[in-house]
């Protein structure tokens, strides 16, 4: 198993709203050079977050801000659903720049392309970098204006709390489905197994493989609740579920 730490930073320089069903707004994007235009809606999956950000090439604290993002990019798309689409709005003169700066950084996400008027009018933002976190309601449950030291740990923090780990795993036909979130005093778990009763236990290991909570559920959906008085703030715990057979399906999970 490979155990990744992340390092959390809670700040409180990061702004953000909670508008309700402010929906994603239709924008012209082209992808490169060759010009096809497309709406921006056509990138979005139903079952998908979304993190709509406006960059441009000579803006640094867009470079920042994405170089920040790469670290957490991939967990957030694998564990949370959460995907990017970075607009840059400098499409007249440097569609050709804004693809090597992308290629060259490895920044994650996908990279589109608009013109600046149509997209500060559209999304209604008159500086940049900025971005908004689209839940698959497409309600905007985060957003952020410029970019400051701790901004990318705050948001990675939001989207662990807003948009909890869901893993699904197959082992012989018995599908494995469970959940979990915190809260300040604990961390709470649902698990569901679709059939059979080859469930043996559900259980909680810190870095050096030793056990902080153990249970054996029954049959069925059940309902978990773990105190966080005996783990460590910031430590990446795996929680693990065993079958019967010997078979297992982990999911990291951080002390918040």
């Amino acid at each position: 198993m490979k155990y990744k730490i992340f390092i959390f930073f809670l700040l409180l320089t990061f702004s953000f709203s909670l508008p309700l069903h402010a929906q994603i707004p239709e924008l012209e994007v082209v992808e490169d050079t060759m010009g096809i235009t497309r709406q921006l809606s056509e990138y979005l999956e139903s079952d998908k977050n979304y993190i709509i950000s406006f960059w441009a090439t000579w803006c640094a604290p867009c470079k920042r801000e994405y170089d920040a993002w790469k670290e957490y990019a991939s967990e957030w798309a694998e564990n949370h659903q959460v995907e990017i689409l970075a607009v840059s709005i400098d499409i007249e003169s440097s569609i050709d720049r804004g693809m090597e700066i992308w290629a060259t950084k490895e920044w994650k996400g996908q990279l589109l392309f608009a013109d600046q008027n149509s997209a500060q009018t559209a999304f209604d933002f008159a500086l940049i970098p900025q971005y908004f976190l689209y839940d698959t309601e497409r309600n905007i449950v985060y957003e952020g204006s410029g970019y400051a030291t701790g901004d990318a740990e705050a948001l990675d923090d939001f989207i662990h709390r807003q948009f909890p780990v869901v893993s699904t795993q197959q082992v012989e036909d018995i599908p494995l489905r469970y959940t979990f979130y915190q809260d300040a005093e604990s961390i709470h778990i649902n698990w569901e197994q679709e059939s059979g009763d080859k469930l043996k236990n559900l259980a909680l290991y810190n870095l050096l493989g030793q056990q902080e909570f153990g249970a054996t559920p029954e049959n069925g959906t059940g309902s978990y609740t773990i105190s966080k008085n005996a783990l460590v703030k910031g430590q990446i715990y795996a929680l693990q579920i065993t079958q019967q057979n010997g078979a297992t399906s982990s999911q990291l999970l951080r002390i918040e």
